[in-house]
């Protein structure tokens, strides 16, 4: 892993805060005073192992997924450690912390199915989320659900967002949810749909959604978007326990 900076820090106010005294913490691989090793993921968890301050833990357990979390909770500890935590405090903390509401957030698991929502609808972060995916349920079908969010960001954004969920096994497109924009000419979610190289993917709108979801093979399900595609998660819930519970 990369060293970086504790915190993201112009070097300016690195200077100056060194000049008053202060002491900078650096986390991320070899020569940095707190190092991020060893991380893998064991019953749909990360794990990771936290070398630094003086401090040797192994087998630090994260609840919620993706390596940027896992970085979140190394530099928890390491404010943690600095204020005289105690470790099984934090351990326990770490392991159990559920996170905000539509982070990644899980839905509904059976022995067939997950279903996840999170709040992607930028580019880089379907990218997270997707690939936290990948990791936590390797070799699983991931079908994913996106609402485009805002006219002005599909436009400008269009050919990476069809670029991530080209990631996906499976991806149903829903109409733009255009908060406080008005239509743009010529921009639709089929701007994305026409650049996506992905064999497998549909046009679906709230109204068909459930119905676009029988029949198919659901291994992972994730709704992604920023629009008002969480009013579809308590029926897809519902969908996926008559299904397969």
């Amino acid at each position: 892993m990369k060293k970086r900076l504790i915190s993201d820090l112009n070097e300016m106010t690195i200077t100056a805060f060194r000049e008053r005294g202060g002491k900078i913490i650096e986390f991320g691989g070899h020569g940095a005073d707190v190092s991020i090793e060893n991380v893998r993921v064991e019953n749909h968890r990360f794990l990771f192992d936290y070398h630094g301050l003086g401090f040797q833990v192994d087998g630090v357990e994260v609840n919620l997924p993706g390596r940027h979390n896992v970085e979140n909770a190394a530099v928890a500890m390491t404010i943690g450690f600095l204020c005289g935590a105690q470790l099984t405090g934090m351990r326990e903390a770490l392991g159990t912390f559920r996170g905000i509401q539509r982070r990644f957030e899980r839905i509904y698991a059976d022995d067939t199915v997950v279903f996840i929502d999170d709040y992607a609808h930028h580019p880089g972060e379907l990218a997270v989320a997707i690939d936290a995916a990948r990791e936590l349920y390797p070799g699983k079908h991931i079908t994913g659900i996106f609402q485009p969010h805002l006219y002005t960001r599909t436009k400008d954004f269009a050919s990476e967002f069809a670029r991530e969920l080209d990631l996906l096994d499976c991806a149903l497109l829903m109409d733009i949810y255009p908060a406080r924009e008005l239509p743009i000419e010529g921009v639709s979610t089929d701007l994305i749909f026409r650049q996506m190289k992905l064999e497998d993917r549909h046009m679906i709108t709230k109204e068909t959604l459930v119905n676009s979801l029988k029949g198919r093979r659901l291994e992972v399900l994730m709704t992604l978007g920023a629009g008002d595609i969480d009013t579809c998660v308590p029926t897809i819930k519902t969908f996926l326990q008559t299904q397969y519970s």
